[in-house]
């Protein structure tokens, strides 16, 4: 498990000083509450942004 303290509370030394300043082992939250189905529609909500930013970039 990595750091779990709210990222509000962690935001300004996670940018001064990176994940490692924050987390030990470089992950931030805990996985073990992470779903097949959430990870699904961030997947999904991910490629629909690409596709967005790649149209947006390459239109005629």
């Amino acid at each position: 498990m990595g750091a779990t303290v709210p990222l509000g509370e962690m935001l300004d030394e996670l940018k001064s000083g990176g994940v490692k300043s924050v987390s030990a082992n470089g992950i931030l939250g805990d996985p073990t509450t992470a779903t097949a189905e959430h990870g699904n529609e961030l997947f999904l909500s991910l490629i629909a942004d690409l596709a967005f930013t790649i149209d947006k970039v390459f239109a005629q």
